[in-house]
């Protein structure tokens, strides 16, 4: 098992970046006010040649303009986050693992795994690869939609948003097995027209999960009983460390991709060390995730 650096021993290498974040922050209010305000009060008077002059409109005008202004430079604070922070936590949790804040993941990745229908539009945000031991992974932010309705009814569908982490499997296989918690929402049956339903031997992983594959025995062989229970505690853990749950696997090309739903947005710009830590936190459990399912053990073929 990698070890993990106590979140103690980092805390310090990433301050003096908060403590620049934090005063950046202070320093950036008069522009917020000065900017903001004058392109508000311009707004508002634009609005006045049209409808004429109102208070209610100045006082929209100027807190939309102030608003724009903050956001404007809590994004520079952001840039600031992940160019800064980000890099120095990944070289103590991953060490040469690289990160590229605007997402670098193909699309392929998740779409030859056959977890989503495809035709879907896709954005991905916070990349991260590396290697634990023997195991390559490549994780990122992800955001799968699709639009529906039309004329003032169209609105966009998230069909899933949440993390991504594909990583090299420890045995050799063919054909492709994918499983779902039961809260998960299943998706078309085209999608599953090639596959069957696989039934396991243990009650609890058939009860949290529903299984399918274009090869039931090959099934079996990667879902050994010790990796159902290695993944209903992964699972376990996400839930209770991070808040997700219901994740969704595939199993195809001697690799395997986890697919977590979450609301949460992580790796942005924090201004406390508490609030770091979460990002800490769910980089140490990434990278556990190779040791919660045992990847870097070989199995036979497999080198």
């Amino acid at each position: 098992m990698e070890k993990v650096i106590a979140w103690e021993s980092v805390e310090p290498k990433i301050q003096e970046v908060l403590d620049e974040l934090v005063n950046k922050k202070k320093a950036d209010w008069p522009f917020v006010f000065m900017a903001g305000g004058g392109g508000g009060l311009l707004l508002s008077c634009l609005i006045a040649c049209f409808i004429g002059y109102s208070t209610i409109f100045l006082v929209i005008a100027l807190f939309i303009g102030m608003l724009v202004a903050y956001f404007y430079k809590e994004s520079k604070r952001n840039e600031i986050y992940k160019q800064k922070v980000m890099p120095r936590l990944l070289e103590l949790v991953c060490p040469g693992a690289t990160y590229n804040p605007k997402g670098d993941m193909p699309y392929s990745v998740i779409s030859s795994s056959k977890l989503l229908r495809t035709g879907l539009d896709y954005h991905n945000e916070d990349t991260i690869r590396g290697k634990v031991g023997n195991t390559d992974f490549v994780y990122g932010e992800a955001k799968f939609s699709h639009m529906e309705g039309t004329g003032k009814n169209r609105h966009e569908v998230i069909d899933f948003k949440g993390f991504v982490f594909e990583a090299d499997f420890n045995k050799d296989f063919n054909g492709i097995t994918v499983l779902s918690s039961q809260g998960f929402k299943l998706w078309s049956n085209i999608v599953f027209s090639k596959f069957s339903r696989c039934h396991l031997e243990d009650a609890r992983f058939e009860n949290k999960y529903r299984t399918y594959a274009t090869d039931d025995q090959q099934a079996r062989y990667i879902l050994t009983p010790a990796l159902q229970e290695r993944i209903m505690n992964m699972n376990h853990t996400f839930s209770k460390e991070l808040g997700d749950s219901d994740l969704s696997m595939s199993f195809h090309d001697s690799r395997m991709l986890i697919m977590v739903p979450s609301h949460t947005n992580r790796f942005e710009v924090k201004y406390t060390a508490a609030g770091v830590k979460k990002d800490y936190l769910a980089l140490t459990l990434m990278i556990d995730i190779v040791d919660m399912l045992n990847l870097n053990l070989r199995i036979w073929s497999k080198e």
